[in-house]
C-alpha cells in the first residue's frame, strides 16, 4: 500500500526519519484500519454472543492494529464491565482518555464504569459531555439512559433518552440487547423481558437474547421460562459460560432447595412422633 510507485526494496523515507520507540513510529507500525476492523466486527459479534472473555481478547487485538479504534477500546471496556472486572476497565479507559483526550464514546464509557464503581455524579457528567461532544452517536445515549436508572423517578426520563439513540445516526451494535441489560441491572425487569420477546422475531438466532431473557425472566419469578431460555441459549452455543453458570447455579439452588426443605420435614416428623410418644405416656 504504502509502496505504491516505488521500487519494492527502496527504503521508506519516514522510517528514517522516525525512531522505533517513538510512540508515532509504534502507531504507524500498529495501525493498519482494516485489519482493526474486522477484529472489532469479530469482538461485537462474540459480545452479541455472550462470549465476554473472547471479546476482550479480541477488542484488545483490535487496538493494536489501530491505537485510535475507539469502538474497539469502548467495546473491550463493555466486555470487561459484563465480566465484573470494572477496576479493569476503569485503568483502560483513563489510559486511552489521557492518551486521545475528548471523545464521545470514550468518555460515555468512562461514564459506564463510573455508574458501576457507584458514582452516580461522575457518570452523570461524563454522559452530558460525551452528548454534548457527538449528539449523533447512539452509545452515549444509551449510557445516559442507564445511569438515569439509577435515579430516582428517573425511568420515564431513561427511556426518553433510549428513544433518541434509537432515531441516532450512528448507531450501536446490538442497542436494544444492551438497553435490556442495563434495565436488568438496575431492577427493570419487567420492562426488559417486554423488550427481549419484542425482539426475539430479529435476534433469536443470538444466545445473549436467551441468556437475557432468562435473567428477566428470573428475576421476575418465572422459574419455567427462565430455564427454557437458558437451555435454548445453550442449544445455539453449548460452551456459553453465562447460561451454563446460570443452569448451574439454578440446580445448585434446587438441590440447596430440596435438601432444606428434606431436612426441615424429618424434623417436623421427630417433633410429631416425640409429642405423640409424650402423650401416649400421660393419657
Amino acid at each position: 500500500m504504502f509502496g505504491f510507485g516505488r521500487s519494492r526494496n527502496a527504503p521508506m523515507p519516514f522510517r528514517v526519519e522516525l525512531r522505533a520507540e517513538d510512540p508515532a513510529a509504534l502507531d504507524l507500525d500498529w495501525c493498519y484500519t482494516d485489519r482493526a476492523e474486522r477484529l472489532y466486527r469479530t469482538g461485537q459479534r462474540l459480545l452479541g454472543r455472550g462470549f465476554f472473555e473472547e471479546a476482550a481478547e479480541v477488542f484488545e487485538r483490535a487496538t493494536r492494529y489501530d491505537r485510535a479504534h475507539y469502538e474497539a477500546h469502548v467495546g473491550r471496556a463493555e466486555a470487561l464491565v459484563m465480566l465484573g472486572r470494572t477496576a479493569a476497565a476503569a485503568t483502560l479507559l483513563d489510559e486511552v482518555l489521557e492518551r486521545y483526550g475528548r471523545n464521545a464514546l470514550l468518555g460515555a464509557a468512562r461514564g459506564h464504569v463510573f455508574l458501576h464503581e457507584g458514582d452516580f455524579a461522575e457518570a452523570l457528567q461524563c454522559v452530558d459531555t460525551a452528548r454534548e461532544l457527538d449528539p449523533a452517536q447512539a452509545y452515549p445515549w444509551i449510557v445516559a439512559g442507564e445511569a438515569l436508572l439509577g435515579v430516582r423517578d428517573g425511568l420515564t426520563h431513561a427511556f426518553n433518552r433510549f428513544e433518541t439513540a434509537r432515531a441516532c445516526a450512528v448507531p450501536w451494535p446490538h442497542a436494544e440487547l444492551r438497553v435490556a441489560a442495563a434495565l436488568i441491572e438496575w431492577r427493570q425487569a419487567e420492562h426488559a423481558h417486554a423488550l427481549l420477546e419484542a425482539q426475539l422475531p430479529k435476534h433469536s438466532d443470538l444466545p445473549l437474547t436467551w441468556v437475557l431473557l432468562g435473567r428477566a425472566c428470573d428475576a421476575l419469578g418465572r422459574s419455567a421460562r427462565a430455564r427454557e431460555a437458558w437451555q435454548t441459549a445453550l442449544q445455539l452455543a453449548p460452551d456459553l459460560p453465562p447460561a451454563r453458570y446460570a443452569l448451574g447455579w439454578r440446580r445448585a439452588a434446587a438441590f440447596q432447595w430440596y435438601r432444606l426443605r428434606t431436612g426441615w420435614r424429618r424434623l417436623a416428623r421427630k417433633a410429631s412422633a416425640a409429642a405423640h410418644g409424650r402423650n401416649a405416656w400421660t393419657s
